[in-house]
């Protein structure tokens, strides 16, 4: 990333990219001049889990948000496994290793 990182940043906004009937979430990380600095994807692999997005079942649903850099360069992952009851999400590292979960 040129300059400064985007987590060391106070302000960062975000720009939902629409779509009609969209299983996976995209957005546009931008400074405040409205210049991109980066994207967050959330990746939904297969059929299946596609339509499942679409159901009540979507809060037990394992899924997994990739935050990318303005060189599209992977900085930041969120994920959870599928739970049917109290889940945990993890935060990944470039690396992928576990810097945090809540």
């Amino acid at each position: 990333m040129s300059g400064e990182s985007i987590l060391n940043r106070e302000y960062v906004f975000v720009k939902e990219l629409v779509g009609y009937f969209k299983a996976a979430n995209a957005y546009t990380l931008m400074y405040e001049a409205g210049n991109p600095i980066g994207e967050v994807k959330e990746d939904v692999p297969g059929f299946f889990r596609k339509m499942l997005k679409f159901s009540d079942f979507k809060t037990m649903m394992p899924f997994k948000v990739h935050f990318y850099d303005e060189n599209e360069q992977v900085y930041l992952t969120i994920w959870r496994k599928f739970s049917f009851m109290r889940s945990n999400v993890f935060v990944d590292d470039a690396e992928g290793r576990t810097i945090g979960q809540f």
